[in-house]
Order: C-alpha cells, then structure tokens, then sequence
C-alpha cells in the first residue's frame, strides 16, 4: 500500500506525464512520443468519433489527422487535478483551420474554445482519454454550420446535413 508522500507523488508524475502528452504530442506534433508515452491498447473516446479509438497507433493516426487541419493548434492546461489513477486537464485551444478536416476544405477560420479531458494513467503509461468539448461551438466557428441552432434543426428534418456531409462541407 502507498504512503501519502507516494501517492502523491505518483499523482505528480502522472500530471508531468499528461503534461509532456499535450506539449509533445498535441502542440509540437511529434506523434512518435505517444510511443514512449501511451500503453500499445490505448483507447481514446472523442464525442466527434463514433466508437472509440483503439490502439496506440489509431490514436498517432487521428491526432496527426488533427496537427494537419490545425497545424497551429496550441492547447495550454488550465488547470489539473489527479486522484487514483486519473488525471483531469481543464484546457483552452486556440487553432486556425488551413489543413482538411474530416475530408472537408480548410476553412481558414479560428477556433477558441475549452474543454475537458480525462486521462487514465496505469504503470507510467496513458491508457485511456475521455475527451469532453463542445464540438458544435468548434464547428460554427469554422463556418461549418449555422450559428442559429433552429435553422440547424431545419435544415437537418429536411436533409440539408446529410447533404453537406455527403459532399464534405461538414464532418459526418
């Protein structure tokens, strides 16, 4: 059984590790580090994803995916908080879109925004990450849909999203 001082310690060190995560990997796309830094199952879970991301290598593939859409994108933690096996980061991003996202055209538009991101760490490694952001503000931001959410639900009863998602304008 851990003592205080090693629990928290080891709370420490899994904040610098989610900490090195964001810098490393997020902000200077150096998607090799998630080697060194994320367990070979890594599962991430991204409200804009269907079903879960298995898979070190699936989670390298979409946040590069990202860093391609928003090779600025700089995300800065706000705040941290650890208990068991978990770390919490309250963040702000800032990205401009010039890079194809989801098979739609750059925008050129910029996204401020914060969320929430859960982090499971087991054994020094990242195992699991729970994102939580509001992914219709990040999409009314680069112009993708309508800011008026009733003209979104119009739009959507008679078919216009599908639509703009068959043709790439909007993420399906």
């Amino acid at each position: 059984m851990e003592s205080g001082a090693q629990t928290a310690s080891r709370l420490e060190a899994n904040k610098k590790l989610v900490q090195s995560f964001i810098d490393e990997v997020l902000n200077n796309h150096n998607y090799d580090v998630a080697d060194e830094l994320c367990a070979e199952d890594h599962v991430l879970h991204h409200p804009a994803q269907p079903a879960p991301v298995r898979g070190r290598q699936g989670l390298k593939d979409i946040t590069e995916e990202v860093g391609i859409a928003f090779p600025d994108w700089h995300m800065v933690v706000e705040q941290f908080v650890a208990e068991d096996d978990w770390v919490v980061a309250y963040t702000s991003l800032t990205a401009t879109n010039t890079g194809p996202l989801s098979g739609g055209k750059p925008s050129g538009k910029s996204v401020r925004q914060t969320g929430i991101t859960f982090y499971r760490v087991v054994d020094g490694k990242i195992v699991e990450v729970r994102i939580r952001e509001d992914i219709l503000y990040m999409l009314q931001s680069l112009g993708a849909i309508p800011k008026n959410l009733p003209v979104l639900q119009v739009m959507n009863k008679i078919g216009v999203v599908r639509l703009l998602q068959k043709l790439g304008k909007i993420p399906s």
